[in-house]
């Protein structure tokens, strides 16, 4: 495997975009701040069914701006393998664009885009997006932490996994669509073992659930806590309203914070009962004991 160094953003976008004859490693050698450059155009990722690795080293990607409507990193190819670990993306300003966009369908896991203890924060209108809602991305996120400022985190985010990662996810100033997952059908997005806390304004239908909706498959999701905030903009004291579209197997368990569904009055919502999705007060999340005796099917460590 070849390895190479990087030290500026112009070798880092080379490092993306350059043809490969072999899988090769490049390390991030120093933090690269980008701030005083606005984005003109997508930087296509390539790598001829070849395996690319982005070690970053806890560096940083500082200062990512544009003001259109296009992707910064834009996966254009079908047989792209491309690990990105250990790398911070901050402060990035795209707020009517996206940070990763999937402009081609991807045509197995065996190609892939890997994310291991990567840190993304900033502003932007989607943090990851696919051109069509039928595309799979065979996206995979480990131990990441996420604090964006977003209409949408994902979306069309079909073979997306994310594995005990940390969101901190609230709503662009002026919009009530701050959601978890887009649409999509068959390789339902897979979360296990994260912690979800921010804000989320909900526009309610009977299709449409507090976390994911009809496509959300409740099998693929466990073990997560969403300690979050959730604004029902066209509550209707009519309407029962559920956490998810279905429950969890008796060995999975999901838990929220019942204190805080609130209505368009912000009143409190009391959400349906779904087997083994928990409801607790804020005082029982943060209680071992109470986690235990409120959810018996909820894996505690330590």
């Amino acid at each position: 495997m070849a390895t190479k160094q990087i030290t500026t953003w112009a070798e880092f976008k080379t490092a993306l975009t350059e043809t490969i004859t072999e899988n090769t490693t490049y390390e991030i050698m120093n933090d690269i701040d980008v701030s005083d450059e606005v984005l003109t155009g997508s930087i296509n990722i390539v790598s001829n069914s070849r395996l690319k690795i982005i070690n970053g080293n806890d560096h940083k990607i500082n200062g990512l701006t544009h003001y259109s409507n296009f992707g910064v990193f834009n996966r254009a190819q079908l047989d792209v393998k491309i690990v990105f670990n250990n790398l911070h993306f901050s402060n990035f300003m795209l707020q009517t664009g996206y940070l990763f966009n999937f402009s081609t369908q991807v045509p197995s896991s065996d190609y892939y885009t890997t994310f291991n203890n990567c840190y993304f924060s900033g502003l932007v209108n989607r943090l990851f997006s696919a051109a069509n809602s039928s595309h799979s991305t065979y996206t995979n996120f480990n131990r990441c932490s996420f604090n964006v400022q977003t209409n949408m985190l994902l979306y069309a985010p079909r073979g997306c996994r994310f594995s005990n990662c940390y969101i901190v996810i609230n709503p662009m100033e002026g919009t009530k669509s701050c959601i978890l997952w887009g649409r999509g059908s068959g390789y339902y997005p897979n979360m296990n073992n994260c912690y979800v806390t921010g804000a989320l304004y909900i526009s309610y239908n009977t299709t449409d659930y507090i976390v994911g909706g009809t496509f959300w498959n409740i099998d693929s999701c466990y073990h997560n806590v969403f300690n979050v905030e959730i604004h029902i903009t066209n509550y209707s004291a009519s309407t029962t309203y559920y956490w998810t579209g279905g429950s969890p197997p008796d060995d999975r368990a999901e838990l929220y914070n019942s204190e805080k569904i609130f209505d368009n009055a912000e009143n409190r919502v009391t959400m349906g009962v779904r087997n083994n999705f928990y409801g607790l007060t804020d005082a029982q999340l943060k209680s071992k004991t109470a986690i235990n005796q409120n959810a018996p099917h909820f894996p505690l460590w330590g």
